[in-house]
């Protein structure tokens, strides 16, 4: 019963941290300048940003590093969990539209 209380406390914390991240005022100055980075030829700040700003790809990767720190579980698991969560949470409160695959 604890390890599933972890589970579900680190899936909205990484829910919140995926919203800071990714939709608040206070990390937009940040996404706004790494559009700019450029690897050689290639812009890979637009892409990073597309990364940062969808819930389900920043919670995978969230899951994936720090999930098992806090939760044990597998890192995979734990990172695949927290993208089913944040995309069910990211469509509950609107930040996941119809639009998404757009």
């Amino acid at each position: 019963m604890e390890t599933f209380l972890s589970l579900i406390f680190f899936s909205l914390a990484a829910f919140g941290a995926a919203w800071v991240v990714g939709y608040s005022k206070v990390s937009l100055p940040i996404r706004e300048r790494l559009v700019t980075v450029k690897f050689g030829d290639y812009q890979i700040g637009d892409w990073a940003v597309q990364l940062l700003e969808c819930p389900s790809c920043f919670g995978f990767w969230l899951g994936l590093i720090a999930g098992p720190l806090f939760v044990p579980f597998h890192p995979i698991a734990c990172g695949l969990f927290i993208t089913g969560s944040n995309f069910l949470l990211g469509r509950v409160t609107g930040l996941i539209d119809d639009d998404y695959n757009d």
